[in-house]
């Protein structure tokens, strides 16, 4: 028997699962903290060795699902406010996380989160076109 696989998607207004394959899309019921359901979600990553767990960039910073508990918890990091657009975690080192946000930053944690360094990008702060640079794809 295979397992049950869960699709999810960050939207402009919180982050949605559909446990059939994509037919139907529900967003969780959250009536207290976490992540409120008109949240803009930049981006969501699954983390590879606990799968009841799933991370979300959003406006205000990163946010942690935790399937068992049914609610989102805020991640208290130096993100905290900034558009969270990337996330990303080594698949062979879960303990280490990489974030890109916009204003364009690369941050890395190698503890899972609990604490954070900024990569230095060397990148400018305004671009011809797209005015703030961010950084979506790590």
């Amino acid at each position: 028997m295979s397992a049950p696989v869960r699709a999810f998607a960050a939207t402009m207004q919180a982050v949605w699962f559909s446990d059939d394959l994509g037919e139907t899309w529900a967003r969780p019921h959250t009536p207290s903290g976490g992540v409120y359901n008109e949240a803009r979600a930049w981006c969501c990553i699954a983390h590879p060795l606990r799968p009841d767990e799933l991370g979300c960039g959003t406006d205000h910073g990163i946010y942690r699902w935790l399937q068992g508990a049914g609610r989102w918890d805020h991640v208290p990091s130096p993100l905290d406010g900034s558009h969270v657009q990337q996330l990303a975690i080594d698949p062979r080192n879960p303990g280490v996380v990489c974030a890109g946000t916009s204003p364009a930053q690369v941050w890395q944690s190698t503890d899972g989160g609990a604490s954070w360094r900024m990569c230095e990008l060397g990148v400018e702060s305004e671009c011809h076109f797209i005015t703030t640079p961010r950084v979506t794809s790590i």
